[in-house]
């Protein structure tokens, strides 16, 4: 079958599915993971009616990760004075690009995945340059840019086992929607190798997610993390990025060392804050909510987004969450090696998992399922080294900013 045949039962699917869509972004816009904004701007509503506008650059980052792998991007085109649009696809990426505090710097939610969603927004958004930080090879938008002639950079990219097992199947459609790139830089090497097979020019810097690593401490921590760390007498463990399913699991065993550790704990979603809460005090974990914070408790649940580097850098031990259950796929652990903790996470890390090879073979990381994690928190107390060697990892291995912005301007 070819590719544009795929694109059009693509599309036409798409089209059926659009109500559907509709209502799940609704109900989201309810459950505070969307807001009324974001759901106008993804439904190109709002481009409908907003003026004609024309940037120096554009630069889309799916979430946190990819706008914190642009950093150094975006600060290069402050310095020289370019206005700079970047869309995003999650609330949280967006609260992001808004610490800039940069009136050249202008934010938009990118549309889902419908052609006319992107035409309008094209014609509605005019740019110099493109770079595009996802890991998702979404069909229409890269088919549109190339109706546009619009050549795009795909910077820190990522094609997962199973999605090259998917692309495999049909090699003409990524064929034609990579026409749409100039460049496409992977995040690994094994993501080098896969696309290089459907595009010319793949180029490969090192993992870009150690980018923009500061090797030092942050100049300010907030007053209630740091009266929170001053007031403890027992060193911090930080509980970092769980899911919905994993706190259930971790908060009982996590219960047994509270006369070791005082704990920070930072969910992934910091609205689920309170349902923490509750399994908290179900096992006896006396806490403090950020927003609310209070002397005189042994761990610190917080309940806003912003403070995991903060946090990291006065931690002496960090779990990860995101990695304990089959379905979910691992987070970014590099900023706990920035700051020499001793790391442990669950063994479901694909988004990671060339990264924590080479740590495990350092002894930089310690990894285990959810049913040795108490086994491996008291293995930890003696393993004098793993943070040290995860911080010499992160060193060793951070690709070069000046190498890629050069290439870049080339």
């Amino acid at each position: 079958m070819n590719a544009i045949l795929m694109l059009i039962i693509y599309n036409a699917l798409i089209l059926l599915l659009l109500p559907f869509f509709f209502s799940f972004y609704l109900v989201r816009v309810f459950r505070g993971k969307d807001t009324f904004f974001s759901f106008f701007q993804k439904f190109g509503l709002y481009t409908l009616f907003e003026s004609f506008n024309r940037y120096d650059i554009w630069l889309h980052a799916a979430s946190v990760g990819e706008v914190k792998s642009l950093d150094f991007i975006i600060k290069k085109n402050l310095q020289n004075g370019k206005k700079i649009l970047i869309t995003t696809t999650t609330i949280k990426s967006r609260e992001i690009v808004l610490q800039y505090n940069s009136a050249l710097i202008h934010h938009k939610f990118l549309p889902l995945d419908f052609p006319v969603f992107y035409i309008i927004f094209l014609i509605k958004n005019l740019s110099n340059k493109i770079i595009i930080a996802e890991s998702e090879i979404w069909p229409n938008f890269f088919l549109i840019l190339k109706i546009f002639n619009k050549e795009a950079i795909l910077f820190n990219a990522r094609i997962s086992k199973n999605s090259q097992t998917k692309w495999q199947k049909i090699p003409s459609v990524l064929r034609l929607l990579f026409k749409s790139c100039k460049i496409v830089i992977a995040q690994s090497k094994d993501s080098q190798q896969f696309l290089q097979k459907f595009h010319h020019n793949v180029k490969y810097f090192g993992n870009l997610k150690m980018l923009n690593l500061n090797f030092t401490k942050p100049e300010k921590i907030d007053a209630k993390i740091l009266s929170f760390v001053e007031n403890s007498k027992k060193p911090i463990l930080c509980i970092a990025s769980t899911h919905e399913g994993e706190d259930d699991l971790i908060i009982p065993i996590i219960a047994q060392f509270q006369n070791k550790y005082n704990i920070i704990y930072v969910p992934r979603h910091p609205h689920r804050a309170g349902e923490i809460s509750e399994i908290l005090d179900k096992n006896r974990i006396n806490h403090s909510i950020f927003s609310n914070y209070q002397n005189g408790f042994e761990c610190l649940l917080i309940d806003q987004i912003g403070f995991l580097t903060q946090i990291l850098s006065q931690s002496k031990l960090a779990i990860y969450g995101g990695s304990f259950l089959p379905h979910l796929k691992g987070h970014n652990i590099l900023e706990a090696a920035n700051f020499g903790c001793k790391i442990i996470t669950g063994p479901f890390v694909e988004t990671f998992s060339e990264i924590i090879e080479e740590m495990k073979e350092q002894k930089a990381i310690l990894m285990c399922n959810i049913n040795n994690l108490a086994q491996t928190l008291i293995e930890s107390e003696t393993n004098i080294e793993v943070g040290n060697n995860a911080k010499h990892f992160l060193q060793k291995s951070t690709p070069s900013i000046h190498e890629i912005w050069e290439y870049l301007q080339k």
